[in-house]
């Protein structure tokens, strides 16, 4: 049975790399993320008036230095004209003012130069909520999501452990 969670460990610390959600992109590639109100918590109100903001964070260290990219904001999808555009180095935030009021929207970063790895995604969108105040939504999203693969991972060495545990009975 040591020997068992021993191996599981070991398992575990060596898929622990590719369980950190990161999305390599190369000049060109386009990453986007659409979200609607239930992706969003409610912090509720008392808020100063704020502009709704997305902001993608990089990786620095594994990132190409200099590389540069474009963050375009949606008002429903990337079929539209983008409301806001903003290009740039390492963590670029791009501002949406007085967007999004129906909590919903799409961010896609395009990578211009260099080889960009992309960690979290933060959307920011404040609404009115009387007398002055502002209710905030927020999400924090890692970049991309886990994939099946991981995921598949994960339970597979679940599921190996349990049979090892149920056949040492």
């Amino acid at each position: 049975m040591k020997r068992l969670i021993v191996l599981v460990l070991i398992l575990i610390a060596g898929l622990a790399p590719s369980l950190r959600a990161q999305v390599l992109l190369s000049p060109g590639q386009s990453f986007a993320y659409s979200f609607i109100s239930s992706d969003l918590q409610d912090f509720g109100s008392g808020y100063p008036n704020v502009n709704p903001f997305v902001t993608f964070y990089t990786d620095p260290v594994r990132s190409t230095p200099g590389a540069s990219y474009t963050l375009d904001l949606f008002e429903n999808d990337v079929g539209e004209s983008p409301m806001a555009s903003v290009t740039g180095t390492g963590n670029v935030t791009a501002p949406a003012p007085g967007r999004w009021q129906d909590l919903q929207g799409v961010a896609r970063v395009t990578v211009n130069s260099g080889d960009v790895f992309f960690d979290t995604l933060l959307i920011n969108v404040y609404r009115p909520s009387g007398g002055g105040d502002y209710e905030l939504h927020s999400a924090t999203v890692p970049v991309p999501e886990p994939g099946p693969l991981t995921l598949g991972a994960v339970g597979l060495l679940g599921l190996l452990a349990w049979t090892f545990a149920r056949r040492r009975r």
